[in-house]
């Protein structure tokens, strides 16, 4: 009976010996299943992905690198297979979920804009084309092109191909060089000499006057220009719109005329001076009339169509022996 104890105490006593010599040489305590979650999906900062960033807390395995991550922007898939394997090697009894085959990892970066895109193409093509100011169009504008929320290095062109003749281009830019996130794109797109002109900042209905606050600049194609686009904004201020305009297109000359003094159909008074005398007769205008424009006036009294300048308001000078006729 006494030997049958003293065995029993020498089992017990091995069977704790070697659990305390397992916790002695695992590479960390485990972490039971239950408290491991993975989710499908998930997104990084770093340009390494780890244990801790797919499981969370687990320790110095947290540490443990699973893979490169993708690029600022991009994405990729691991393995469940794998993790499971690189999980048993650090002492961490995990299972994934049933069915769970991959999941997806994504690189969380900042987007280079279009805008800053298209400033440093239209910089280096001006080196190209000294003295003419250009404007671009690119063929593949809303290509995403990231680089790390943190990255540094700035933004350069590597190469730029441009065809003088037909405007085309083709750039290779460079974004954070020289760090582990360097990435490259490449943009392509035709280059337009343009010429800066006046035009409405707002529609203008007949007859309404031009002021300095209804003009701005717009940049136009130098190509698509009508031969008698106003180029000289002094050409268009304190003029009236013939018809209705609209904004942000070149005015033409025939778009604007003086602004109209006298309208048609309106009573004026008709003036005829010479040296010896001044006459005077009513009459009705037969079309509008600006400022120092010579129109027809129907005479009142003699039925008798003059022409007559617009002096200012509603009097007319007449200029020709026609207005002594007076019945």
């Amino acid at each position: 009976m006494t030997k049958l104890i003293d065995l029993l105490f020498w089992t017990i006593g091995f069977i704790g010996l070697a659990a305390a010599l397992a916790i002695s040489v695992s590479p960390i305590t485990p972490v039971s299943a239950a408290e491991l979650r993975l989710l499908p999906s998930i997104v990084v900062e770093d340009n390494v992905v780890t244990l801790a960033d797919l499981f969370g807390d687990v320790e110095r395995a947290g540490e443990t690198i699973v893979s490169r991550a993708p690029a600022p922007g991009k994405r990729m898939n691991i393995s469940v297979a794998y993790l499971r394997r690189l999980m048993r090697d650090q002492g961490l009894d995990w299972m994934p979920l049933r069915g769970l085959k991959r999941i997806t990892v994504s690189r969380s970066g900042r987007r280079i804009s279009a805008f800053e895109i298209e400033s440093l193409i239209l910089d280096a093509l001006a080196d190209e084309v000294a003295g003419t100011s250009l404007s671009i169009s690119m063929a593949n504008r809303n290509k995403m092109f990231f680089v790390a929320k943190d990255a540094a290095a700035g933004l350069e062109i590597e190469n730029l191909n441009f065809d003088a003749r037909t405007g085309r281009f083709v750039a290779s830019l460079v974004a954070a060089i020289g760090t582990p996130d360097e990435v490259r794109a490449e943009f392509s797109g035709r280059a337009v000499e343009t010429v800066e002109l006046p035009v409405l900042s707002r529609s203008l209905k007949r007859g309404e006057i031009i002021g300095d606050d209804d003009i701005e600049w717009l940049a136009w194609q130098a190509k698509r220009i009508p031969r008698d686009a106003v180029t000289d904004v002094a050409d268009i201020v304190g003029m009236a719109a013939k018809r209705s305009l609209r904004p942000g297109v070149p005015v033409r000359e025939r778009d604007v005329q003086e602004p109209v003094i006298v309208a048609k159909g309106a009573s004026v008074s008709l003036v005829y001076r010479t040296e010896f005398m001044v006459l005077t007769a009513g009459g009705k205008a037969l079309e509008d009339g600006a400022m120092g424009s010579i129109i027809r006036v129907l005479n009142s009294q003699s039925k008798i169509v003059v022409e007559a300048r617009v002096d200012g308001g509603n009097i007319l000078s007449v200029t020709n022996t026609t207005f002594l006729v007076m019945n």
